[in-house]
């Protein structure tokens, strides 16, 4: 019978010419030396500097001092139109609960949801909502109709609904104006 290869072990093997006890041992090193191996040659690849390219620097994405893009415009806009909306009533439009700051804040609710651009500033479409309202119940949208009805008047939502069904391509004029606009 085989005794294992280990110093001072003598328990009988398995194949690999070690025992239960200290398979394991082998199994670890074997890894631990092939992951060894995988980091230098990983390193090599990438060169002195860790990149794996570095004969070409990284393109820059903006000029430096340029203005901003078209997407972080809408955001800026997205912020400058909820804050004015929340500062127009602190109870919810469609419940009519107070906003209590922490557990059900006053947000900005949207009667046609906001993937719509043509309406997604619109003042007549934005009312403030509070949380459970707008997240939890999606903005209770057939109340919320009922009461924009009640408030701004029937003709105005179907105008309102007609705009939606447009498409509109908005400049960087145009939201720069509604940012001045709603701040």
């Amino acid at each position: 019978m085989k005794l294992c290869a280990r110093e001072n072990c003598n328990y009988p093997v398995f194949s690999s010419g070690y025992c239960r006890y200290h398979q394991s041992d082998r199994r670890d090193a074997k890894a631990m030396a092939s992951r060894e191996k995988h980091k230098e040659q990983k390193q090599k690849k990438r060169g002195a500097f860790g990149f794996f390219n570095t004969a070409k620097p990284r393109p820059k994405t903006k000029k430096e001092g340029s203005e901003k893009s078209l997407k972080e415009l809408k955001q800026l806009l997205d912020i400058v139109f909820a804050k004015w909306v929340r500062g127009q009533d602190t109870h919810c439009f469609t419940c009519g609960s107070e906003g209590d700051g922490n557990i059900n804040p006053i947000q900005c609710g949207h009667y046609i949801a906001r993937s719509n651009e043509a309406t997604r500033w619109h003042k007549d479409n934005a009312r403030p909502q509070c949380k459970f309202c707008n997240e939890y119940n999606g903005g209770e949208r057939e109340l919320f109709r009922l009461y924009l009805c009640a408030f701004i008047g029937e003709k105005r939502v179907e105008e309102l609904e007609r705009l939606s069904k447009t498409s509109v391509k908005w400049t960087r004029e145009e939201i720069l104006g509604m940012i001045e606009k709603y701040k």
